[in-house]
């Protein structure tokens, strides 16, 4: 292989046994370079780049090396050769070398993404065979665009023909079959890609079916964000609370629950039902003598005034107020109660104490006993624990309820403020008054700050699974340009590998803004209101006067007549006042809702506070429960030991109670003997007297025990 250099300068030789020279042309010096293998690398190429100064060579075991040439050979005089030309005659005896010029230095690919030099040859060679299938089907699509226009004007030079002349639709076919065989083939390859993507779609489903039931079957009702008609620093929002279904487990047991409260405590009398309001049986004593005296004046005498109009003396007032107060101490003791009598009110108020309050006495009281009714166990704190999550449960969905249905109301007023803008757009461009005070006030209403427009998390749930065209666009570009930039990461070495970390940088950007945009659109579920109402008034207006009736222009030319003048300011009175109404309703209607909804979320704050009591309340009541699980398993120890205990006392009982038998019986039976012992000796007695010689030995004999008497 022999090649001459750019510049002319220089010859480079190669041969089959890796070896390569590079001498000046014209001269008898060279470089001689064996860096290929002898046995595998014959050199297939070599060059030397156009400033003379650098040597490319590549063998065919895919080696590629660039050597940096001596200054003698580049024609370089400021760089002192360090690879002397090496003579003819010597050529023999000189060492193959390569230049050591410090001035450049390549470093080695590292990058792992990088085509290495065998692939970057294989890419090049795709793309080669790439770029020829694409000519070719170049040709082939403009064939076949060449066929097709000349059948179209076949078609067209048909269509214009006359009718006799004309030739049926069914002669321009070619293929009759063709058709049938192309869409046999078209469902074919449906079906068969069909079958091929079953399987990813089924993983796809059953992927979110998972993260359905796992993340949103749980869910009763999600986080809502409503917010203010009014925009800025002035709007507000209030949220609703995330609820989650309550389990199984928990419903059963708040209805086993709420059984045992209607089977136990259904009939339960009222306390306050004793308490019936009744009056006092007596009468206080000071309004019994005041009616006493007011029924006797003093002006009256006790004989009834015999005296006429003379002036009663010391004597007769005593005596007059003496039989006064008799009279009244009667009275008075005759209301006095019986010694057994009591207050109908203390009875009852000492059996609502008794029944209610108890003995009085202190839980310090070493005697202190806890009532039944208040005494607490592991089932009764469940169930205030049961209780407590059922309170919970139902102030959250209350609230959720209500907050809901003021979102309702806020759909509801948006589209009857947009009804209410169109309409006040119309009356305006009819009355013409855009100028005046009046239409102005009405547009400055409808340029006020207004939040139609609901956002993503206004809605969560009712749009979660809806897709549009647009987004499945966003989609798909966006999975495009990740496959794209995945395609590229190999790239940059040789062969293109620049290219491809534009592209990819290039596919981030547009991906970012794909994204931006994706994740930043949310679905309105109510329409935009628009533009600014003077863009509306100036566009409805143009077409008004560009859509104007021939007639009415005509009409114009001509005055109106009185009626019609008084018709026309009827007319714009009543428009008037209408659009005064709209604009009165607008402004009360937002002002409401956002009263309403401020107030709600003064609320919302008032129930957060008690529900973090609440769960302050349930980590109380849950230690309570672990505390009386513990109390109650030493309490089993403890009753399983006094069972023991009883049953071991009532086991000595009944051995007590048979020793005692047996002793009873023993002790008549002792009484049985003695009994026969006397009269045995009363009869020995009778039968031996006292003077019989014998008698102490028998008498000795006799008293002996039956063990040793002996017939």
């Amino acid at each position: 292989m022999l090649q001459v250099s750019a510049s002319g300068r220089l010859l480079i030789s190669a041969a089959e046994d890796g070896s390569v020279r590079v001498g000046a042309a014209g001269g008898r010096g060279y470089w001689h370079g064996a860096v290929h293998d002898g046995h595998h690398g014959q050199v297939t190429g070599a060059a030397v780049s156009r400033d003379d100064r650098y040597l490319l060579s590549a063998g065919r075991d895919g080696s590629f090396f660039v050597q940096v040439l001596s200054s003698a050979l580049s024609g370089a005089a400021a760089v002192e050769p360090d690879v002397d030309a090496v003579d003819a005659d010597d050529a023999d005896d000189a060492t193959p070398s390569a230049s050591e010029d410090p001035a450049l230095v390549v470093a080695d690919i590292t990058l792992p993404t990088h085509y290495s030099i065998e692939e970057a040859k294989q890419k090049t060679e795709e793309d080669n065979l790439r770029a020829a299938a694409e000519e070719k089907k170049l040709g082939v699509r403009g064939y076949l665009g060449a066929l097709r226009r000349e059948f179209l004007a076949l078609v067209a030079e048909n269509a214009a023909s006359a009718p006799a002349a004309r030739l049926p639709q069914e002669v321009f076919e070619v293929d009759p079959g063709l058709r049938a065989m192309v869409e046999a083939e078209t469902q074919q390859k449906m079906d068969r890609t069909r079958r091929e993507l079953a399987w990813e779609s089924e993983k796809i489903a059953v992927g979110l079916a998972k993260l359905r039931a796992w993340f949103l079957d749980p869910v009763e009702v999600e986080r809502v964000v409503m917010r203010s008609f009014l925009g800025g620093r002035p709007g507000f929002s209030c949220t609703s609370f995330r609820v989650a279904k309550l389990s199984e487990e928990l419903r059963v047991e708040i209805a086993r629950v709420h059984a045992q409260d209607s089977a136990g405590g259904g009939s339960r009398p009222s306390v306050m039902g004793k308490h019936g309001g009744g009056s006092s049986m007596t009468s206080r004593p000071s309004q019994i003598i005041g009616g006493a005296a007011g029924g006797q004046g003093l002006g009256s005498t006790a004989e009834g005034g015999s005296d006429g109009g003379a002036l009663p003396t010391k004597q007769e007032l005593r005596r007059v107020q003496r039989q006064a107060r008799e009279e009244e101490w009667a009275v008075f003791n005759a209301t006095k109660p019986d010694d057994k009598y009591e207050n109908p009110d203390d009875v009852a108020a000492i059996d609502t104490a008794q029944t209610t309050v108890g003995d009085f006495k202190l839980k310090t009281d070493p005697t202190y006993v806890v009532p039944e009714d208040q005494r607490v166990n592991t089932d009764r704190k469940r169930r205030q624990m049961v209780l407590l999550e059922e309170a919970v449960y139902d102030i959250k969905m209350d609230f959720n309820a209500r907050f809901l249905a003021l979102r309702d109301v806020r759909a509801a007023v948006v589209r009857e403020v947009e009804a209410g803008a169109r309409r006040i757009t119309d009356i305006t461009n009819e009355l013409e008054d855009a100028q005046q005070p009046e239409g102005e006030e009405a547009l400055t209403v409808l340029a006020e700050p207004f939040r139609a427009i609901s956002s993503a998390d206004e809605y969560p749930t009712e749009n979660r699974e809806s897709v549009t065209d647009a987004q499945l666009a966003a989609f798909d570009a966006k999975r495009k340009a990740a496959a794209a930039e995945k395609a590229a990461g190999g790239l940059g070495g040789f062969g293109g590998g620049g290219g491809g970390g534009g592209d990819s940088r290039g596919g981030g950007g547009v991906d970012g803004g794909n994204k931006k945009g994706g994740s930043g659109a949310a679905t309105a579920v109510l329409p935009p209101e628009g533009g600014s109402p003077a863009d509306e008034l100036e566009e409805a207006t143009a077409v008004r006067v560009s859509a104007a009736d021939p007639r009415a222009a005509a009409a114009a030319q001509y005055p109106q007549t009185a009626l019609e003048e008084a018709e026309a300011t009827a007319h714009a009175l009543r428009l008037g006042h209408e659009r005064a109404r709209l604009v009165s309703r607008r402004r009360e209607m937002v002002s409401t809702f956002d009263a309403s909804l401020k107030d709600l979320r003064r609320e919302k704050a008032a129930l957060e506070a008690e529900l973090k009591a609440a769960d302050m309340k349930r980590l109380v009541v849950y230690q309570e429960l672990v505390q009386l699980k513990q109390f109650e398993k030493r309490e089993t120890v403890l009753t399983d030991k006094l069972d023991s205990k009883i049953a071991e006392r009532d086991d000595i009982a009944v051995k007590t109670e048979q020793c005692t038998r047996r002793l009873q019986s023993k002790t008549e039976e002792i009484e049985g003997v003695t009994e026969k012992k006397k009269s045995v000796l009363k009869e020995f007695d009778t039968m031996v007297d006292e003077s019989h010689q014998f008698r102490e030995a028998l008498l000795k004999v006799c008293n002996l025990p039956n063990s040793y008497i002996t017939l």
